[in-house]
């Protein structure tokens, strides 16, 4: 797969952890996305620069002049 491919794992899961969260089914998942060592489920979250995760609702999106510099 390429870096960019790989990359999108990323946006597929957010959307799967979505699609589980607000649409109803009666039906379980085909897949869930899991921890290959471990078989753990994983989630998509918003992290920051210090490594805290962010809710949602406090994310909106800005300039980058407007970002805090490193």
């Amino acid at each position: 797969m390429t870096p960019a491919g790989d990359e999108l794992r990323i946006v597929l899961a957010a959307l799967h952890q979505w699609g589980a969260e607000h649409l109803a089914s009666s039906t379980p998942l085909a897949r869930l996305p899991l921890d290959r060592a471990m078989h753990r489920r994983l989630r998509v979250a918003l992290i920051d620069d210090q490594g805290q995760t962010v809710d949602s609702q406090a994310m909106e999106f800005f300039p980058e002049s407007f970002a805090t510099p490193d």
